[in-house]
């Protein structure tokens, strides 16, 4: 893996090493209340080196190279003061035919009137096989539908595939 650093003329992929995949949602997606929803509006914005590493499918990544790969997925929720947040990784081993479980678990609170956006991070470091594979599922309880606000809106939600080994 090279440490060859990459700019851009927006700063949004400086220090984004090769052996990475950048994908950002598309356009919002609408969550709804008190549901554990797949989030799908994924778009590859960027490949440095490992786009063949990973397939995407309906919201589903399935890994075609085994390795060590992290994983982390960033989301923005629209402004709402009541409820919280949850985001986290749910991993299928054994060549995606193993158990599922929840990985890179994360909640937070809502904010207070007037302030920001809610975001959520989920990340984790894995070793997988081929056929492994993963989504990012979010729930949010603030009493009706909320969305989780796409990139023509918010670049901060995204999710970044980096290989480590």
């Amino acid at each position: 893996m090279s440490n060859q650093v990459f700019a851009s003329p927006d700063n949004r992929y400086d220090n984004i090493n090769s052996g990475t995949v950048y994908y950002t949602l598309a356009s919002s997606q609408s969550i709804p209340d008190d549901a554990t929803t797949k989030v799908i509006n994924y778009t590859l914005e960027r490949d440095d080196g490992i786009g063949s590493d990973v397939s995407l499918a309906a919201g589903v990544f399935t890994f075609k190279k085994a390795g060590v790969y992290c994983i982390q997925a960033s989301g923005i929720f629209a402004t709402n003061i009541a409820g919280s947040r949850r985001g986290s990784l749910l991993y299928t081993p054994d060549g995606g035919a193993g158990a599922a479980r929840r990985i890179g678990n994360v909640e937070v609170p809502s904010k207070a009137a007037g302030t920001d956006v809610v975001g959520i991070e989920s990340v984790a470091m894995i070793k997988v096989q081929i056929n492994d594979n993963f989504q990012w599922d979010v729930l949010q309880n603030r009493g009706g539908v909320l969305d989780l606000v796409g990139n023509a809106a918010d670049p901060r939600s995204n999710l970044v595939i980096t290989r480590i080994a």
